[in-house]
C-alpha cells in the first residue's frame, strides 16, 4: 500500500553516518525517515567492525606465539577459525544491534527497508513509500569495487564483504591491493597461521609516509608476509586445489612471467 511521509529530516544511507544522524534527530524529537536498501549498518557492520575483531584474535595469537621469548610458556597453541568465525560473528552482532532498524524505530524514527531514488528536488520515492522532506541527508556507504584483471571473473574470490565468513583454514591468501586495508587482512591471517601473498601494480602504502612505510613494510615482511609491490598482474585463472595469479617478472618486463599459486 502506497504511502506518503513529510519528515523534516530523510536520511539516505543506514550506514554508521547515517544512523548517527537518525539517532540525533529522534533524540531531538525531529521527525525523520531513514531509507537504507539493503543491511543496516553498511560497510561498517560487513567489513570495518569484523576485520577489526580478526585484527584483535591475531593480535591475542601473536602475544602467545611470542611467549617464550620472555620465558612464558604454554600448551602448544592452535587455531580453529571456526570459533575464530564466531568471535567475528558475535562482535558484528553487537554493533549491528545499535543501529539496527528496531532501535531506531523504538527511539522515534522511521525507517523505510527500500532503493532510494529521487523524483524531484524534494522528494524521494522509496519502494511504495514517497518522502517528501524539508531537508535530505544523503549518506550512502561504499561497496567493493573488483578490479579489472583478466580471468578474475572466471573464479571464486572473496571481498572484503566476504571473507570474514570463511570457517575453514585457507592454505594461502593471494590478497589484490597493498593499501592499509588489504595489508591488515594479510598481516591478520598470516598470524593466524594461513600463508598470504598481496600484490599491487603500484607502491605499497602509497598514501602513507614513504619512510613509516618503509618500517611497516619491513616488519610485515619479517613476519613472512610476501609482498609483491610495483608488480603488473597479467591474469587469474582456476588451478587444481585453487587458483593462479600470474604476474609480470619486473616492472615494465615483457614476456617473463611469474605465476602466484593460492588457494583463494
Amino acid at each position: 500500500m502506497a504511502e506518503e511521509l513529510k519528515p523534516d529530516i530523510c536520511i539516505i544511507g543506514g550506514g554508521p553516518a547515517g544512523i548517527a544522524v537518525a539517532i540525533a534527530a529522534a533524540n531531538a524529537e525531529v521527525p525523520v525517515v531513514l531509507v537504507e536498501g539493503s543491511e543496516m549498518g553498511g560497510v561498517n557492520v560487513a567489513a570495518a567492525v569484523p576485520s577489526k575483531a580478526l585484527v584483535a584474535a591475531a593480535s591475542r595469537y601473536e602475544s602467545l606465539r611470542v611467549g617464550p621469548a620472555f620465558g612464558v610458556t604454554g600448551a602448544p597453541l592452535q587455531v580453529n577459525l571456526g570459533k575464530v568465525h564466531d568471535h567475528l560473528r558475535s562482535a558484528t552482532e553487537a554493533v549491528a544491534a545499535n543501529g539496527s532498524a528496531e532501535r531506531l524505530t523504538a527511539l522515534g524514527a522511521t525507517v523505510v527497508k527500500a532503493q532510494a531514488r529521487f523524483v524531484d528536488g524534494h522528494t524521494v520515492v522509496a519502494g511504495d513509500t514517497t518522502i517528501r522532506a524539508k531537508h535530505f541527508v544523503i549518506a550512502t556507504g561504499a561497496k567493493p569495487v573488483i578490479p579489472d584483471v583478466p580471468g578474475l571473473g572466471e573464479v571464486d574470490y572473496l571481498t572484503f564483504e566476504t571473507i570474514f565468513d570463511a570457517t575453514r583454514k585457507m592454505g594461502h591468501l593471494i590478497v589484490l591491493g597493498a593499501d592499509r586495508y588489504g595489508l591488515e587482512i594479510a598481516q591478520a591471517y598470516t598470524r593466524l597461521g594461513i600463508d598470504a601473498t598481496v600484490i599491487d601494480d603500484g607502491p605499497a602504502l602509497a598514501d602513507e609516509d614513504p619512510e613509516l612505510a618503509a618500517l611497516v613494510l619491513e616488519r610485515l615482511r619479517a613476519e613472512g608476509i610476501r609482498v609483491r609491490d610495483r608488480t603488473r598482474i597479467l591474469g587469474v585463472a582456476r588451478r587444481r586445489g585453487g587458483i593462479r595469479a600470474t604476474v609480470a617478472a619486473s616492472a615494465g618486463s615483457e614476456g617473463e612471467e611469474i605465476p602466484v599459486d593460492g588457494t583463494h
